[in-house]
């Protein structure tokens, strides 16, 4: 995933054997085996919003990964609070989610993989998981 400014600057979110990081800033929980090479379903709707729609992102592209549920809230983009002299906070978006395929979402519901009704998704989720040997 990256984040992408409106001077076109990329900010590539970077996944280490130890954390994560961006910018030269890595945040470590130490040393964790990856499980790359098994399935894996994220499940959204509306209320899917920001830091969610980060999962969403990082995750859109990949061969074991799909997404059950309707489209999520929209809210696609990394914000920065700046105090101002009178105590108020100017809130504002700095950049926007970029997925592995070069696609800015730029403020857009990130449409699920598999739309489902929020009923149903979990249903579907769990029959694509078995139809790949999951149990």
């Amino acid at each position: 995933m990256t984040f992408r400014t409106r001077a076109g600057e990329d900010m590539l979110v970077t996944i280490f054997d130890d954390g994560a990081g961006m910018g030269g800033t890595v945040i470590s929980v130490g040393a964790v085996a990856k499980i790359a090479d098994q399935p894996v379903v994220v499940l959204q709707d509306g209320d899917t919003v920001s830091s969610g729609e980060a999962v969403l992102t990082a995750f859109r592209g990949l061969d074991n990964a799909r997404s059950f549920g309707a489209d999520s809230a929209g809210y696609t983009s990394a914000n920065s609070v700046h105090p101002l002299y009178d105590g108020a906070l100017l809130v504002l978006t700095e950049s926007t989610y970029v997925d592995r395929d070069g696609v800015n979402l730029a403020e857009e519901p990130v449409a699920a993989d598999h739309r489902t009704s929020s009923d149903g998704a979990e249903v579907a989720a769990l029959e694509w998981l078995r139809d790949r040997g999951c149990n």
